[in-house]
């Protein structure tokens, strides 16, 4: 599920919600309210709150779907009238944990004549070795099953809680070797100078500046927001990144080299062909001249 882009603001009398959903069902769109609880469904998008006071949904409350914008403008009560909620505009806090519905329909609870009895179908060992942990950090568990193939542009696979991060190894390289391209290979590695900018370029890192604090745009909050990350979940993003391009630097650099060396053999080779291209010329000359030496002795002696 994702968590859409909102917004929230509020008078003396009301809390509003705008919720940016383009791509929602209208008709199958759940809305609760319960309290300081605010939950929002609306396939694919999920969205729970937790607002710093409570709300009810009464006569007053308003809702509407603006068709152009894909935005939802909600509107509904303050239990208490007058009421200023704190941090209206910490959003990150506001959102509380997404919790996936468990849709295991094997938990059966059995009565019996003598009495209650509760049968839990546990989960073996097997069982539970079957499930692997997916998505950002390996932190996804769930009983979700077959989300693969409802976000099938998201997942390549359609069950991956149902694959091994080794399998999941095996399959990434068998898929990357069936989708190489000798030509493109080629094509990078003899055509250098379409790399040249990117060997060239300074890093982010590389600036004096590099270890101050950022200052985020709205853009990038909006982002952060999406992407619901505390902050070491962010700590361990920028790492990553930093590994990832420091590695791909490395391997170009190493292209840069090997290309430098080809380009430098193929110059040598080049050389010495002409070099005995020359050489040959020149015997061909003296023994041109040879021959016209030789044609004039005789013209003399018959003379």
């Amino acid at each position: 599920m994702l968590t859409p882009r909102f917004k929230l603001s509020q008078d003396e009398n009301n809390v509003y919600i705008d919720i940016h959903a383009p791509f929602t069902n209208v008709a199958d769109t759940e809305i609760d309210v319960d309290g300081e609880n605010f939950l929002f469904i609306s396939s694919p998008y999920f969205l729970r709150l937790r607002l710093p006071g409570k709300i009810i949904e009464n006569e007053k409350s308003k809702g509407s779907y603006m068709c152009e914008s894909g935005d939802f403008k909600l509107s509904f009560s303050k239990e208490t009238s007058g009421e200023h909620f704190e941090n209206m505009d910490m959003i990150t806090s506001l959102l509380a944990p997404r919790d996936i519905p468990n849709l295991n329909p094997s938990l059966i609870e059995v009565l019996e004549e003598d009495g209650i009895t509760i049968e839990e179908n546990k989960e073996t060992k097997e069982d539970l070795a079957k499930k692997f942990a997916y998505g950002f950090a390996q932190k996804i568990t769930t009983n979700f099953h077959g989300i693969g193939i409802e976000f099938p542009q998201i997942f390549e696979l359609k069950v991956p809680e149902e694959v091994s991060a080794d399998e999941r190894h095996v399959l990434r390289v068998e898929h990357e070797n069936n989708k190489f391209s000798s030509d493109h290979y080629l094509a990078d590695y003899y055509e250098t100078e379409l790399i040249v900018p990117y060997l060239l370029v300074k890093l982010h890192w590389q600036y004096p500046d590099f270890n101050n604090d950022a200052d985020f745009t709205d853009d990038e909050v909006v982002k952060k927001v999406d992407l619901n990350l505390d902050l070491e979940e962010l700590e361990y993003a920028a790492n990553l990144v930093q590994k990832e391009e420091v590695d791909i630097m490395e391997n170009m650099m190493a292209i840069k080299m090997e290309s430098m060396s080809l380009i430098s053999n193929v110059k040598k080779n080049n050389s010495q062909s002409n070099n005995g291209i020359s050489s040959s010329s020149d015997c061909a000359t003296t023994s041109d001249s040879s021959s016209d030496d030789s044609s004039s002795e005789l013209d003399s002696d018959d003379d």
